[in-house]
């Protein structure tokens, strides 16, 4: 099940049922999701508590993992021109992936665009429209992530300020939103008015910032860090969707 930190309680019933042997058969839950994912399921009803080995964290993937699956795919495609021109191309990509999944596959998709359209011919590729397309996809898909782009300003002056406060826990994050809010008089705005708290747990639920495994907060995506304008943001192990593994016997 992906994206499990989203987890509801309306599907507390069906993991129940498959984790008391509604399959018949012995079988294995595979949950992934950012690094809350943790709390969602062992705040599950019914269900045993995780072993200790039982959450993993990914962790980015490694530029040679990046550069590795390009290759197969430049391989695939029967790409035509010298071994140096097909290296710099698997570089390009890798480095627009950041070395998240969903990066890496969109600027697998616009290579393979431009190689299409200049019939297989790698020193024929631009390697500024591979590179503008990407930054256009990132960008769209952050805003996806963050329910639409009407509140970025709001999510960029708070990642801001608390990087550079050093905020190390939720109640910290929480100050800045306040002070953020009410700096901007979105707390009385006569519709929806947006509540401090609220906008602190949604930045963590949209993995916008994630607990590190000391429990400080961190911005784990170094590709959001340079979206939201936030020079240095500190790393963080998961710096991908984590992943959450557990027996349904444990």
């Amino acid at each position: 099940m992906d994206e499990a930190h989203v987890l509801e309680e309306e599907q507390a019933p069906t993991l129940r049922w498959l984790h008391t042997g509604g399959l018949k058969i012995p079988a294995v839950f595979l949950f992934t999701g950012l690094s809350h994912t943790t709390n969602h399921i062992s705040g599950t009803k019914g269900l045993s508590r995780l072993a200790d080995n039982a959450p993993v964290q990914m962790g980015r993937m490694s530029d040679a993992e990046c550069r590795d699956s390009t290759r197969q795919m430049v391989d695939a495609l029967n790409a035509a021109g010298s071994a140096d021109e097909r290296e710099e191309l698997i570089a390009l990509v890798a480095e627009a992936s950041f070395g998240w999944p969903q990066h890496l596959h969109c600027a697998q998709q616009e290579l393979t665009r431009e190689l299409q359209s200049r019939e297989g011919v790698l020193r024929e590729v631009n390697r500024a429209v591979i590179q503008a397309a990407c930054a256009t996809r990132r960008e769209r898909y952050y805003e996806d992530r963050l329910a639409g782009g009407g509140r970025v300003p709001l999510v960029k002056a708070v990642a801001a300020t608390a990087v550079a406060q050093g905020a190390g826990h939720i109640d910290d994050l929480t100050d800045v939103c306040y002070r953020e809010i009410r700096a901007r008089g979105l707390h009385k705005r006569s519709r929806r008015p947006i509540d401090p708290v609220d906008f602190a747990d949604a930045l963590i639920e949209k993995g916008v910032f994630a607990f590190e495994r000391d429990g400080r907060l961190a911005i784990p995506i170094p590709s959001m860090a340079t979206w939201l304008g936030v020079e240095e943001a500190a790393d963080v192990d998961s710096g991908r969707d984590d992943s959450l593994r557990t027996s349904g016997g444990e």
